[in-house]
């Protein structure tokens, strides 16, 4: 009941949303050499996470995770999540009828996330440093 896998920038975790858009699924990489092929087991859970939203993406230090949800008013905002702690925090607070998608991590821990309002005609790029601040950075 896991959907729209993504892999970690290292290759050692995958985070797959679950059926029902009732949060993320968070397990372990194995890929043991098999001559010239791999054999790849997602068998190890290492977490789970009850928020709901899209797909997600993580940090290059695998040490959060970030995600958009939809919310009343026609409105979507970025969450991101510590892996180290569990901590969860809002991001933005957008007004109705504006949304903030598709978060995308950095190298150096800034995200960018794309900003419109809902008839499509407006657009900004934003960017966030609420991963350094969360790390106490």
């Amino acid at each position: 009941f896991e959907g729209d896998s993504v892999l970690s920038p290292s290759g050692r975790v995958v985070v797959s949303r679950l059926t029902g858009n009732l949060g993320f699924s968070f397990r372990r990489v194995q890929a043991t050499q098999f001559g010239s092929d791999y054999v790849i087991n997602i068998d190890e859970p290492l977490a789970t996470v009850c928020l709901p939203g899209s797909k997600a993406n993580i940090s290059y230090d695998e040490r959060f995770a970030i995600t958009h949800t939809y919310g009343e008013d026609n409105t979507a905002d970025i969450w991101i999540i510590d892996l180290t702690t569990g901590e969860r925090r809002q991001v933005t607070n957008m007004p109705p009828g504006h949304l903030a998608l598709f978060p995308h991590f950095r190298s150096d821990n800034w995200f960018y996330f794309l900003v419109r309002n809902d008839d499509g005609n407006e657009r900004w790029v934003a960017a966030s440093d609420a991963a350094l601040v969360m790390a106490g950075e």
